[in-house]
């Protein structure tokens, strides 16, 4: 059976939806440009968080300094074993 005789069934998920997805490239480039001129102020204002010693600042400037800590994950595997027994 070719796909032209099949009925056409419209896709539930996914497609073209405004403002969903990331956004391009120039709009990107446009925020950065809009942000740049508070660099300094920013910079200064995460400074004295951590100076301060709040947790959040310091864990902001941790992370972006030397990255996130890779997570440990402890996969444990308990095997229970499973008795079939068959009628004879």
């Amino acid at each position: 059976m070719s796909d032209e005789l099949l009925p056409k069934v419209p896709k539930k998920k996914g497609g073209f939806r405004p403002g969903a997805g990331r956004k391009k490239r120039d709009e990107e480039q446009e925020l950065i440009r809009k942000l740049s001129p508070y660099d300094d102020r920013a910079i200064a204002v995460l400074l004295r968080g951590v100076e301060r010693g709040d947790f959040n600042f310091v864990k902001l400037y941790m992370n972006y300094r030397y990255g996130t800590p890779q997570q440990q994950v402890k996969i444990t595997n308990e095997q229970q074993q499973v008795v079939i027994k068959w009628d004879e």
